[in-house]
């Protein structure tokens, strides 16, 4: 019987970031979500397959698990692999805004003209700050992007 406490090692080709990669009917799968799937069932399609493990060419499917795109970054962050990484809108622990205020602020300058620097007090942020997210530089993974009037 193989023991399955330890990392089942890939030994087929990888993609560009070490994952097991394989190819099926002309398209290429993620070895571990085919793993997963094979001993799990369907995956949805906003969930990614992660590794308790961290070892990209696992396919133990006791080393992973499901999450969302704000859980992988989570767990690569908190796994020293992204160190710099920005995790977007509320998934910050120091974002001071929530979506629903960022697209308010954005239509309010749209609509009625509202200055950055009269949102930014009204919301309790830095001038610079409701600029850029009425401009769509910060907030990005929101969409839009509005002229400073």
């Amino acid at each position: 019987m193989m023991d399955d406490r330890g990392c089942w090692e890939w030994i087929g080709g990888t993609d560009r970031f070490g994952h097991g990669s394989m190819g099926i009917r002309r398209k290429h799968y993620g070895a571990h979500r085919v793993s997963w799937e094979i001993h799990n069932g369907a995956i949805k399609d906003d969930l990614f397959v992660l590794h308790r493990c961290d070892n990209p060419t696992c396919v133990n499917p006791r080393h992973l698990f499901l999450g969302t795109q704000g859980d992988n970054i989570r767990d690569a962050v908190q796994k020293g692999r992204h160190k710099h990484a920005v995790l977007p809108g509320t998934l910050n622990p120091s974002a001071k805004l929530t979506e629903s205020q960022v697209l308010e602020i954005r239509a309010r300058h749209a609509a009625e003209g509202i200055s950055g620097y009269r949102l930014a007090k009204e919301y309790g942020i830095h001038e610079k700050t409701a600029v850029q997210i009425i401009r769509g530089e910060k907030w990005k993974h929101l969409g839009g992007f509005l002229d400073v009037r």
